[in-house]
């Protein structure tokens, strides 16, 4: 009997030698122990430990989740990336001539601006040195060194040459020149300036019937119209004095002064 656990534990030990790089191979306890004489104890099998392996084993470990022999390789390198830098994106901002605040253009917008009028309106008005009023209706109310003026205005409907129609000559302010020009004359000829207008038009003619708006002035009076050419003023014919009107015949335009005989 002593010769058949001798010889049982001869194999057991040639077993383990002939494949020592296995670490997976059980050799259960109750062999050795039954070889050795000794009782079979119930614990858990005891897995032997490769002789090649530097790694000691977990209790825990099972014969089902040995550990590979690839365990004890050294962990690999992670590979880094290179970062990208990215520039930011530079943007150029044109430089933008910013003129001074100007009080005084500030100061005139606020003094020109009237309610329920256009800008451009009274824009308009301020180039031809008119109030609003005189602008929008055409017509010449008061001049600079000249008293008590009759103004002067024209509403369209002017005959040229004989044909009605409908166009409208513009009735603008003259120069300052050409009042003291006018008064000059009236004075010569024992009358005095009703008013001195600047008439427009842009197309040729060689005569036309103009109405003019004259507000105060009354049928009887002796009203006279001259038409300042080649520095000489030019009598026009006035066709028709009634209240409020005075209807002249013109052979161009230019500046026309309205006269009364005193």
């Amino acid at each position: 009997m002593k010769c058949k656990k001798v010889l049982a534990l001869a194999a057991a030990v040639s077993m383990m030698l002939t494949i020592p790089a296995v670490a997976s191979l059980v050799v259960p306890v109750s062999v050795r122990a039954e070889a050795m004489g000794e009782a079979a104890p119930t614990d858990t099998p005891v897995i032997p430990k490769n002789p090649d392996s530097t790694e000691s084993p977990s209790p825990t470990d099972t014969p089902d989740t040995a550990p590979s022999p690839s365990a004890s390789a050294a962990p690999a390198t992670p590979v880094t990336k290179p970062r990208i830098e990215i520039s930011p994106i530079e943007r150029k901002v044109p430089d933008i001539a910013i003129a001074p605040r100007d009080p005084g253009a500030e100061q005139f917008v606020q003094e020109v601006t009237i309610p329920g009028v256009p800008l451009d309106i009274v824009l308009k008005a301020t180039e031809k040195d008119k109030t609003i009023g005189e602008y929008m209706n055409n017509a010449v109310v008061s001049l600079p060194g000249l008293d008590n003026v009759t103004p002067v205005a024209q509403g369209g409907n002017v005959i040229l040459d004989g044909v009605e129609t409908n166009a409208t000559f513009s009735v603008d302010k003259p120069m300052s020149n050409f009042v003291k020009i006018a008064e000059s004359m009236a004075a010569s000829e024992g009358c005095v300036v009703l008013n001195v207008v600047d008439v427009k038009f842009a197309m040729p003619f060689k005569n036309a019937t103009v109405n003019f708006y004259t507000p105060g002035v009354e049928s009887g009076q002796d009203i006279q119209a001259l038409l300042y050419t080649d520095g000489e003023w030019a009598d026009q014919e006035v066709e028709e004095i009634r209240e409020d009107h005075v209807v002249v015949n013109m052979t161009d335009t230019g500046v026309l002064a309205f006269v009364e005989a005193k």
